[in-house]
């Protein structure tokens, strides 16, 4: 929504019809409002006055997922292959057999919550198939 008291408003309205129609409140005491960094800071006041909550949503995280990426991703999944790394060395290669280690890497490896967020970069991607095809 863009930060203003017009969309502060409508989001308010939202919520307020959430309330009505499930009988659930929000806690604004633990909600947060998260705004881009060209944001004014007049805008990000109006909003937090409108809708009456006070904390911003300062984390890079949500969720184990970067909160915003752009359109350079340089390092931010580098996170991905590392994991998936550390799933292959805690697997006992020689007490597994193929068709065991295909079903932990098809498990595990290959279904990671990113990838089904985001669209990782060539780099990552190529990171990640070496540490498969290694294993």
């Amino acid at each position: 929504m863009e930060a203003s008291e017009r969309g502060a408003n409508r989001i308010a309205t939202i919520l307020d019809d959430y309330n009505l129609g499930s009988g659930q409140l929000v806690n604004k005491q633990k909600s947060v409002i998260f705004f881009s960094a060209n944001c004014v800071a007049e805008a990000r006041q109006i909003v937090h006055e409108a809708l009456q909550i006070n904390t911003e949503a300062l984390g890079e995280r949500y969720l184990g997922l970067p909160t915003s990426v752009g359109l350079s991703t340089d390092g931010t999944f580098d996170y991905v292959p590392n994991r998936i790394r550390g799933f292959v060395t805690g697997w006992g290669e020689n007490t597994l057999s193929c068709a065991g280690r295909e079903v932990l890497i098809k498990a595990n490896a290959q279904a990671t919550y990113p990838m089904s967020c985001f669209k990782l970069p060539s780099n990552v991607c190529d990171k990640m198939r070496t540490i498969i095809s290694n294993y």
